[in-house]
């Protein structure tokens, strides 16, 4: 039997009164690219928090490839799921060589070109975008099958957030990467993935291919404000904006 590489079923979690995930059903196949977007305090990094085993105190079912996330080692887990954080919470002095190096990368022909310029710096003399350029191929590097992305683009300025963009891209057509995105820019959401969720509320209220006809509406049900669905002037490609 083949399971899905992400199954979630009825996450819930109560911290005091106040519920910060509630009856969460989500699952994330083979090779899909999935946007989950909702306004602050909605739940998104809760729920990435959970399905990379960061926390545990959750009811319910989080299952990665049918094995419960809590019941996965640490090595077996960063196999299967990788985070990628908005922020790197402390940035040690390696160089981008050894960075890469520990996540498991050893063929350095492999490199996209704006990477191996940098391979004898060291991290924290990166640029925002520089950084998480190399930060996301460590993540593809190690070979989980999931990635988790909190806000890829976010801080960066237009060329990083372009560069990051170009990339996700390369590594689901060159090597069929599942990626679970959270960003608050649903142009970029639009392009990138092919299934969106909204949270609101600590909940899943809605899901759906990007074409889906209802998807600004459900929007400005979750953000309070209206979007509408353009067609890229460079493209061609539909993206959604708000206004």
């Amino acid at each position: 039997m083949t399971h899905p590489l992400l199954a979630l079923h009825k996450v819930s979690i109560r911290v005091g009164g106040r519920v910060v995930l509630n009856d969460i059903n989500l699952t994330i196949s083979q090779g899909e690219k999935v946007a989950l977007v909702g306004a602050n305090g909605a739940g998104k990094s809760s729920l990435l928090k959970v399905i990379a085993g960061l926390l545990g105190r959750y009811t319910g079912s989080a299952k990665l490839e049918g094995r419960e996330v809590g019941q996965v080692s640490p090595r077996e887990r960063s196999r299967l799921v990788t985070l990628v954080p908005q922020r790197l919470a402390f940035i040690p002095r390696f160089t981008v060589r050894e960075f890469l190096a520990l996540s498991g990368l050893t063929d350095l022909g492999t490199l996209d070109v704006t990477v191996t310029e940098l391979l004898d710096q060291h991290l924290p003399d990166l640029s925002g975008g520089e950084l998480q350029r190399v930060v996301l191929m460590g993540a593809v590097a190690q070979g989980a099958h999931l990635v988790l992305l909190d806000e890829p683009t976010a801080h960066l300025d237009p060329a990083g957030r372009s560069e990051v963009e170009r990339m996700l891209q390369r590594y689901h057509h060159e090597q069929s990467l599942s990626y679970l995105l959270v960003t608050h820019d649903i142009s970029l959401a639009s392009r990138l993935a092919e299934r969106i969720v909204l949270m609101r509320h600590a909940e899943i209220v809605w899901e759906g291919p990007v074409s889906a006809p209802e998807l600004p509406r459900m929007l400005e049900q979750v953000y309070g404000c209206s979007f509408a669905k353009v067609r890229h002037p460079n493209t061609g490609e539909v993206v959604i904006i708000p206004g």
